[in-house]
């Protein structure tokens, strides 16, 4: 993931940046759904599942 990308909860609508090196923490529960979005690339959603680690792959605008 990219530096500066916003993650939002849709379920708590709560809003984290991501670090230099793409890392990010936010709290989450099963099927909630997270949005990606950066500018000059397209948002992305991805639900939450019961995976450790889910990637999320941004597409350039």
């Amino acid at each position: 993931m990219a530096t500066g990308v916003k993650v939002f909860n849709g379920r708590t609508k709560e809003s984290v940046m991501s670090n230099e090196n793409g890392r990010y923490t936010i709290p989450v529960k099963k099927d909630d759904i997270l949005i990606f979005s950066k500018e000059g690339l397209q948002d992305f959603g991805l639900k939450v599942t019961d995976k450790i680690t889910q990637n999320a792959l941004m597409k350039r605008d």
